[in-house]
């Protein structure tokens, strides 16, 4: 589980930082605070332990960096959110992980936080014994199931019965084997990093249960497909086939 800070002196941009943060890590969240001036910034990092600052670096005229002098900065990583691209050099000196440039676009953002989890699973978040992630909170490290959310309850669909993931926007549908699809919080590159292997990236806008998979079909035009065994036939990139094809030697 994962704590967050945002700190962001214009409240506009802290609350669409926020959102995004929240969808972005919907279940590995678990507390986000956000502060808009140093001292309550820097109150909420002497009272509590987080794993990620999102960092303004001009707080109402105090350099945010100074932030950064006050608390070690190697319990968490840091990332920079700041209209001041001259000071992106000074930002990586500091050893932040990433720097988004004001104003910057969800895509963006989304990117820095993937980086921030890649590390994190290389590392215990704060408070967290090693190896207590995401995919380690299940009983034996492995993903087995997605939650599908809805307005007063949230269920679980086992992965068992998906048969591939279609991106749809910043979320992603899961088609089963039985029933229609349903709606997942999650993006598509959220859900590549956490999957068992042999969910398997095959499009920029799909994954595949490569477990259900028949074979690689050549398709008009020069294209490939991926046909599953009830028939259907999902896009296969073209930078993804060699190593496809690789998983079928």
């Amino acid at each position: 589980m994962v704590k967050v800070l945002v700190v962001e002196d214009e409240r506009r941009i802290g609350r669409y930082i926020e959102n995004i943060v929240r969808a972005y890590l919907g279940e590995e969240l678990e507390c986000l605070e956000r502060a808009e001036t140093w001292p309550a910034a820097s109150a909420i990092v002497t009272r509590t332990h987080f794993d990620l600052l999102l960092l303004d670096l001009n707080l109402k005229g105090v350099d945010g960096f100074a932030l950064l002098a006050h608390c070690r900065s190697a319990d968490y990583k840091t990332i920079v959110i700041s209209a001041y691209r001259e000071r992106a050099l000074e930002a990586f000196e500091h050893g932040v992980l990433d720097f988004v440039l004001k104003p910057f676009k969800r895509a963006r953002l989304e990117k820095a936080l993937a980086r921030f989890l890649a590390e994190a699973r290389r590392r215990p978040v704060a408070g967290q014994p090693a190896g207590q992630g995401e995919a380690a909170s299940r009983s034996d490290g492995v993903v087995r199931s997605l939650a599908i959310k809805r307005p007063g309850r949230t269920t679980r669909v086992a992965l068992t019965a998906v048969c591939y993931i279609k991106a749809a926007g910043h979320y992603s549908e899961l088609h089963l084997d039985e029933g229609s699809p349903r709606l997942h919080h999650q993006s598509l590159d959220r859900l590549e990093q956490i999957l068992p292997p042999h969910f398997v990236r095959i499009h920029r806008g799909y994954i595949a249960n490569l477990e259900l998979a028949r074979e690689i079909r050549n398709m008009p035009g020069s294209s490939y497909a991926l046909v599953l065994d009830d028939g259907t036939a999902l896009p296969i990139g073209r930078t993804r086939l060699q190593q496809l094809r690789a998983r079928f030697a």
